[in-house]
């Protein structure tokens, strides 16, 4: 079974653009065994309640091949594996998924990302057609799976969307389910870091910790650019530390 794809984008930002930017065939849904009836699918591959199916590690696989395959558009096809569960059965599988950007010849500031995927009996260790998509890199995914006293938050900063989170994100009651930056209720300080990164060099050194509150607990945090040679400064981990 092949499921196919396609979704409209801004050339910079990576967001939806234009009316029903976002389209799946039934095959997709069935892989995944979801019922698409009365889904709102908004984000093409990468769609919100698509990651309620994977892993941490494939929801930011696929996010940084869709970064990847904007920002080379149109040379690059993207080629990757991940694992998923079906939402019926619970069941895991491996994915294996192909993608190319191309230019919309009605707007210069848009792309089609168009694409298909199908299930696979095993994760394969993918060989590029151009080349492979970018992934985590395996000590940055050690430390999410790792972390204990901190809870790590991976955040795109132009599209101020948190694409991974630490395993014990919700032990240190931060909000279940956030996939927004406007979902940690950013205050000053939070605020005044992530200006930090967006205005300056972007320093890979840690930023010093500063305390802060959010739902009446406080959190000391820091910042650190997360750089996976795509875009410079575009992506950041966060790393929040209960203190009371």
């Amino acid at each position: 079974m092949m499921g196919t794809w396609q979704w409209r984008v801004d050339r910079r930002t990576g967001q939806n653009r234009g009316p029903n930017p976002s389209r799946w065939n039934d095959d997709l849904y069935r892989i995944y065994g979801v019922d698409p009836a009365g889904i709102d699918t908004t984000r093409g591959p990468s769609a919100e309640w698509l990651a309620r199916f994977l892993p941490p590690s494939s929801v930011a696989t696929i996010k940084l091949a869709i970064d990847s395959g904007i920002k080379d558009a149109p040379q690059t096809l993207q080629v990757l594996g991940y694992d998923a569960s079906r939402q019926d059965t619970g069941d895991t599988f491996a994915m294996c998924m192909y993608a190319r950007a191309y230019p919309d010849p009605d707007d210069p500031d848009a792309l089609w990302l168009r694409g298909f995927s199908h299930a696979v009996e095993k994760s394969p260790k993918i060989q590029p057609v151009d080349r492979a998509a970018p992934a985590l890199d395996g000590l940055a995914s050690a430390a999410f799976a790792l972390a204990t006293t901190q809870a790590l938050a991976a955040i795109d900063l132009i599209q101020g969307t948190i694409f991974m989170r630490s395993p014990n994100w919700e032990r240190t009651a931060l909000p279940a389910g956030a996939t927004l930056l406007a979902d940690l209720a950013a205050g000053p300080v939070l605020d005044e870091l992530l200006d930090t990164f967006r205005t300056t060099a972007r320093s890979e050194v840690p930023s010093s910790p500063h305390d802060y509150t959010l739902n009446g607990t406080i959190y000391r945090v820091r910042v650190v650019s997360a750089d996976v040679h795509l875009e410079r400064g575009r992506y950041i981990v966060v790393a929040f530390e209960r203190v009371s």
